[in-house]
């Protein structure tokens, strides 16, 4: 069951991915960058996404004078992509349940899940996502609240954590 999650989860990774390209597609730069690290991740390559190879591979710089000290390209650029991509989430993409971020001093993109309960739209056909073969640990059901007891704190807190976000 677990490969089926991450298939899914991959789904959502790509759907999500093709719809911010979209929206980047009146901004080469931007789309340039995002779209090379999204196909090395996509691949399995993230170790060769590096200020160096963004720099000659995207932005045409040359492989053998670039000297990322003297030249700002892709940290420039990176530093646009994050904050196009926190406006974006903050207005049209707020209810999207998969989002992409580009950590702070890294240009691997990161897939975050925004809710609990991923919508089936977002994952495509997946009946069961989230049997006891997919989940981590479950415990406290929302159907129960008697049995949280609030009013002293516990040792045993568990939570359901689908596979295939781990």
């Amino acid at each position: 069951m677990q490969v089926n999650s991450t298939l899914n989860s991959a789904k959502a990774e790509h759907a999500e991915f093709d719809a911010v390209m979209k929206v980047l597609s009146e901004s080469t730069r931007l789309a340039k960058l995002l779209g090379y690290i999204g196909e090395k991740y996509f691949l399995g390559e993230i170790d060769q996404i590096s200020e160096y190879n963004i720099a000659t591979e995207v932005f045409g710089r040359s492989k053998v004078v670039f000297n990322a000290s003297e030249d700002a390209i892709v940290r420039v650029e990176a530093y646009r992509l994050r904050r196009m991509l926190k406006e974006y989430y903050k207005s049209d993409g707020k209810d999207h349940p998969v989002q992409i971020s580009v950590p702070f001093g890294a240009y691997v993109p990161v897939f975050t899940c925004q809710s609990a309960e991923v919508p089936p739209s977002a994952l495509g056909d997946t009946p069961g996502a989230l049997d006891d073969d997919n989940v981590v640990q479950l415990a406290l059901e929302r159907d129960q609240p008697e049995a949280w007891n609030l009013d002293r704190p516990s040792r045993h807190f568990f939570l359901a954590i689908p596979r295939f976000w781990m």
